[in-house]
C-alpha cells in the first residue's frame, strides 16, 4: 500500500540523518585549538617586565634560587610563560532544527499531501457517478424494469452504483424487449492518486463511459463492424479476437460520410451502409469530438487468446452485444445522448442483411472456426508427442537402472528400426490384374 512505501521511506531518510548527525560529530575535531599559547612579542614583554621589576635581593641572591635542573630549561621555555598557557574548550557545533530534520518534514508533508488528495480525489469520483446516475434515471427507468441492482442479496435492489475501484463504477440494468440487460462502466481519472494528477497537468485523461448491451439469439444479424478514432480502433483490432479475425482491414470513415477523425473495421459493406443511417450518421456526428469507438459484433470473445502458452485452445461462445465508449459530455446533453444510444440499440436490431450478405458472413465464420479445428488440431498432435517422447524416457531410465546390457542393447536396436521405418518415405501398393 501507498502509506506503507511512505513509512519505510521516513525510516530510511532518518537513518541516513543520524548516521550524517554522527559523522557530523567529529566535524569539531578538525578546527584549529586554541590553547592560549601566547605570541612572540607576549613572552619578550613579560620577561623585559620581569627584568625591569627584579629586585636588588634578587640580584645578590644571583642563581642561588634558579634549579638548573628543572624541567623548564630542559624543555627551552622562559620561566612565568607555562602559567600562562590555557587550553579552550572545544565548541560544540549543533546543527538548526529545520536544517537536521529536512528529509523527515519533506517526507511528512509529501504523506499529508498524498493522503489529503487520495480522500478528495476518492469522494469526487463517487460524486461524479452518483450524479451521472441522478441525471439519467428518470430515462433508463422509462426504458428498463430494474435500474441499479448490485446484485448482493436474493431479493434486487434499485438505484445503486457498484464501485469496483476507486475511479471505476459499473450499473446494471435490464428489463427491456430488445436486448438482455444494459451494463455501464464509468471509468474516470484517478483523482485518488497524486501522481496521476500530476501526470495529468502535462497529459489530459478525461472521464469515459462505456454502455454495453447485450442482445438475445434473434435480435441482430450475422456481422461484425466497428468505428472510432483512428487510434482506438487500431487498439481494438489487435485486441479484440472478433475484429481481428472478421474486420482486417481498416478504413477510413469518410468514405461512408462520417466525420473525418472516424475510422471504420466492417466485415460486410452492406452491413456498414444499413447501420450507418441518416439519424445515425448525425448523432455520431454531431458527437464526433466525444465518441471514442463503436463496436457492433455477433462473434464477441472477448480478447485475443495467447495460444504459444496453453497447450489447448478454449473455445469460447461468441455473444452478440454492443458496446459504444464516449466521454463524459456536458450536463445538458447528457440525457440526450443516452437517448441517442437507445436509439441506435432499436435501429441495430431492426437491420436485416439479403441472402448473399448472410451466405457470406456464413462463409467467414466457417473459414474461422477451420482455422481454430486446425490449430487445436496441431497443440493436440504436439501434446501427444511430448507425452510419447516422456513415455520413451521413462522407459530408456528404468532398462538403464538395470544391469542387463544385453536388454538395453536389444531395446536400443528395436528403438532404432522404428525411426528408420518413419523416416522412409510411405508408398502405396497397387494390385492390378492381368488377362
Amino acid at each position: 500500500m501507498p502509506w506503507q512505501v511512505l513509512v519505510l521511506v521516513v525510516l530510511v531518510c532518518r537513518c541516513a540523518a543520524v548516521l550524517e548527525d554522527e559523522e557530523g560529530d567529529f566535524e569539531e575535531f578538525e578546527h584549529d585549538f586554541d590553547f592560549g599559547l601566547p605570541e612572540e612579542d607576549d613572552i619578550e614583554d613579560t620577561v623585559l617586565e620581569g627584568e625591569e621589576e627584579g629586585t636588588d635581593e634578587e640580584d645578590e641572591e644571583g642563581f642561588d634560587d634558579v634549579d638548573l635542573d628543572s624541567d623548564e630549561f630542559e624543555e627551552g621555555h622562559e620561566p612565568g610563560v607555562i602559567d600562562k598557557l590555557k587550553i579552550a574548550e572545544p565548541a560544540v557545533r549543533r546543527k538548526p532544527f529545520w536544517e537536521a530534520y529536512v528529509l523527515e518534514i519533506l517526507v511528512v508533508t509529501g504523506m499529508v499531501l498524498y493522503m489529503g488528495n487520495y480522500f478528495i480525489g476518492r469522494g469526487r469520483n463517487s460524486a461524479l457517478a452518483q450524479a451521472w446516475l441522478n441525471d439519467h434515471m428518470d430515462l433508463l427507468q422509462a426504458n428498463f424494469s430494474l435500474v441499479g441492482d448490485n446484485g448482493e442479496g436474493e431479493e434486487p435492489t434499485e438505484e445503486h452504483v457498484v464501485k469496483e475501484s476507486d475511479s471505476v463504477f459499473t450499473l446494471w440494468a435490464s428489463g427491456r424487449h430488445s436486448c438482455n440487460g444494459m451494463l455501464v462502466q464509468m471509468k474516470f481519472h484517478r483523482r485518488h492518486d497524486l501522481l496521476s494528477v500530476l501526470l495529468s497537468l502535462f497529459r489530459s485523461q478525461p472521464d469515459t463511459v462505456t454502455v454495453v448491451f447485450q442482445l438475445g439469439e434473434e435480435d441482430m444479424d450475422s456481422y461484425v463492424l466497428a468505428l472510432g478514432q483512428k487510434k482506438a480502433v487500431q487498439r481494438m483490432q489487435k485486441e479484440y479476437e472478433d475484429l481481428s479475425n472478421y474486420c482486417p482491414t481498416v478504413r477510413p470513415g469518410s468514405k461512408n460520410s462520417l466525420d473525418e477523425t472516424f475510422w471504420v473495421l466492417s466485415e460486410i459493406p452492406e452491413a456498414t451502409s444499413a447501420v450507418l443511417s441518416h439519424t445515425t450518421l448525425q448523432f455520431l456526428n454531431k458527437h464526433a469530438s466525444a465518441i471514442e469507438s463503436l463496436h457492433i459484433s455477433d462473434q464477441y470473445t472477448g480478447f485475443v487468446q495467447n495460444n504459444e502458452d496453453s497447450e489447448v485452445v478454449v473455445v469460447r461462445q461468441p455473444q452478440k452485444r454492443i458496446q459504444i465508449t464516449y466521454r463524459v459530455v456536458a450536463t445538458t446533453e447528457r440525457e440526450s445522448m443516452l437517448r441517442s444510444i437507445l436509439g441506435l440499440l432499436d435501429h441495430v436490431r431492426g437491420v436485416h442483411l439479403t441472402r448473399e450478405a448472410r451466405e457470406k458472413a456464413a462463409k467467414n465464420r466457417a473459414r474461422v472456426a477451420q482455422s481454430r479445428d486446425k490449430l487445436q488440431h496441431a497443440q493436440r498432435q504436439e501434446a501427444a508427442q511430448q507425452r510419447r517422447e516422456e513415455k520413451k524416457r521413462a522407459e530408456k531410465e528404468r532398462l538403464m537402472a538395470q544391469t542387463d546390457p544385453e536388454k538395453t542393447r536389444k531395446w536400443e536396436e528395436r528403438e532404432h528400426k522404428k525411426a528408420m521405418r518413419r523416416s522412409q518415405p510411405k508408398m502405396k501398393q497397387m494390385k492390378v490384374r492381368l488377362g
